[in-house]
């Protein structure tokens, strides 16, 4: 689950890359500035550091500015995880169960969404105060460290990668305090395009 939550915190992340200033953040910042709804399919992979192995899972993330996040998961297994202001919710196909947590039982949720607006509006002072932020525009690449707290107890550092115009995320990679690494790839973004009621619930497939 862990691996699904921190890829969730990613994506609204990203939402908030436009942090230094020059012409590369700028433009990242302009693209980003008008969201409202993106959808997307991902293919996630992770490196386990001690077993030398791989896991790779692929499915389906929604996104809406109002306050909803959707990780869908389609192969090799369905998993759904929805999260809202007050709550996080999840299915998995193994049980067929809903689980439902309230915000009061995840500490780190009522801060996530505290500061949505501020990502979704690409604030500088909020990304800038939890990270070190560095650009590197010939590869087309912001690196992300966090500077304390929860997150920086995980990840060691975020790499977000853009397509030659900087118009889409195609890639982030995520290297954690324990040497394993997390990469999500993104394909088929759909901006600001109506998203399906059905998307919200935990146990649509």
């Amino acid at each position: 689950m862990r691996g699904g939550v921190i890829g969730v915190g990613v994506l609204l992340l990203l939402l908030g890359l436009a942090a230094a200033g020059s012409e590369f953040s700028a433009a990242i910042q302009e693209r980003f500035s008008g969201l409202r709804t993106l959808r997307a399919e991902f293919v996630q992979r992770k490196q386990l550091k001690l077993l030398n192995h791989e896991l790779k899972i692929s499915g389906e993330f929604c996104l809406e500015k109002g306050g909803r996040l959707a990780w869908r998961v389609a192969e090799p297994m369905r998993y759904n995880c929805i999260l809202e202001e007050d709550k996080l919710t999840q299915w998995d196909e193994d049980t067929g169960r809903v689980l439902e947590l309230p915000a009061g039982k995840l500490p780190w949720l009522s801060m996530l969404f505290r500061s949505l607006d501020s990502w979704l509006t690409a604030d500088l002072k909020v990304l800038s105060r939890d990270f070190e932020v560095r650009e590197e525009p010939a590869a087309r690449r912001l690196l992300l460290t966090p500077r304390s707290g929860t997150l920086a107890e995980l990840v060691r550092e975020l790499e977000f990668n853009f397509d030659p115009e900087l118009t889409r995320l195609e890639r982030v990679r995520i290297v954690e305090v324990n040497g394993d690494v997390l990469l999500i790839e993104f394909r088929d973004l759909r901006w600001n395009q109506p998203i399906p009621e059905e998307k919200w619930r935990p146990d649509a497939r």
